[in-house]
């Protein structure tokens, strides 16, 4: 495991694994190719090599990389896109090990590569964004709890420690309650869970509650059982003077950038495509996804049908941008995240 897998495991979640770095740009892990040259002898264009991406294990993110993955977007020069559906954990290890050129990473993912292992990574996107019915405070529904603020003295379950989720957890109980919001001798006592045994475990009563997203805050609105006390991504975005509240980064390696850069430029483009074409699209395949995968329906369509629940990709917009710097500027202020990041000094356009 990397320094950084190490760091971040120090502080409740694994991260990401270093790599070691090439001797020039030439030789960085995916280096372009060029085409046979034409008629005059100078070479046709960059042809990029196959593109391993990835990104988090989510059946509406499925739907989002559907029409890069399947072919679905044209490009002359980047023909073979691979993505890579893995778990958090997995997902944040795999940062920095050359095994994927992009990744749709945690915000957490960039701070900790960056100060601990050296791992310049830069900006090509952003996105899993929440429209303020999205992530949320759970209970179980005879429980006394009614705010977040009665979580103290309680133990509240979260994805991963580090994760998006539980840091905007932590700023908005710091910021709108006024409860002492670490891990570790605050007044909150934290578990971190994966989601399906996070919901069952608030459902059981074995935690007094939960902060829940994507497919697991779906299946709570629907189950009697538990009850929404508080949307996370609302509050989050008072605390914040009106940020959006997202949570995943699009994330390259500048070695690899420099080396490869119209081939990244063609991703970004592409990425926005799909997107495009999943938001006009998504009830053609997604009876694909639901055989594929087993998932309901009805997620996806609560996902994607509009944006009043989660916000797939925002690319570089510049309200995005602002966004994240808000983001790192509240978890620097609060002692979360290792150094300050000026975000428009990383981004990728």
């Amino acid at each position: 495991m990397s320094a950084v897998a190490l760091a971040l495991g120090i502080t409740m979640v694994a991260a990401a694994c270093s790599g070691e770095p090439q001797d020039d740009a030439a030789a960085a892990p995916g280096g372009p190719a060029t085409s046979e040259p034409d008629a005059s002898g100078a070479p046709a264009g960059e042809v990029c090599d196959p593109i391993n991406f990835a990104t988090i294990d989510d059946d509406a993110h499925r739907v989002g990389w559907y029409a890069l993955s399947n072919g679905l977007i044209e490009s002359d020069i980047l023909t073979d896109f691979n993505v890579s559906y893995l778990a958090l954990p997995a997902l944040a290890q795999a940062a920095g090990t050359g095994e994927y050129q992009m990744m749709q990473a945690s915000l957490a993912v960039v701070p900790f590569a960056r100060a601990n292992a050296g791992l310049d990574f830069r900006f090509l996107g952003f996105g899993s964004g929440y429209g303020g019915s999205g992530p949320a405070f759970y209970v179980q529904a005879d429980s006394d709890i009614t705010s977040p603020e009665q979580f103290a003295g309680q133990t509240l379950g979260v994805q991963g420690f580090t994760s998006v989720f539980a840091r905007e957890a932590q700023l908005v109980l710091a910021e709108t309650y006024g409860l002492a919001f670490p891990i570790e001798g605050g007044d909150i006592t934290w578990v971190e869970l994966d989601p399906p045994t996070l919901l069952n475990a608030v459902k059981e009563g074995d935690i007094d509650g939960a902060v829940l997203a994507y497919q697991a805050a779906w299946l709570a609105q629907q189950d009697p059982a538990l009850k929404n006390v508080g949307q996370l991504d609302a509050m989050y975005q008072e605390a914040t003077d009106g940020s959006i509240p997202f949570g995943s980064a699009i994330i390259a390696e500048n070695e690899y950038i420099e080396a490869n850069s119209e081939c990244v430029a063609e991703f970004q483009r592409m990425a926005a495509e799909s997107n495009k074409y999943a938001e006009e699209h998504y009830t053609e395949f997604a009876d694909e996804i639901v055989e594929t995968t087993g998932v309901a329906p009805e997620y996806l369509e609560y996902y994607w049908a509009t944006d009043e629940n989660y916000m797939f990709y925002g690319g570089l917009e510049q309200e995005w941008v602002d966004s994240a710097q808000k983001f790192y500027d509240v978890m620097t202020e609060h002692g979360l995240y290792p150094e300050a990041l000026k975000v428009e000094e990383l981004i990728v356009e």
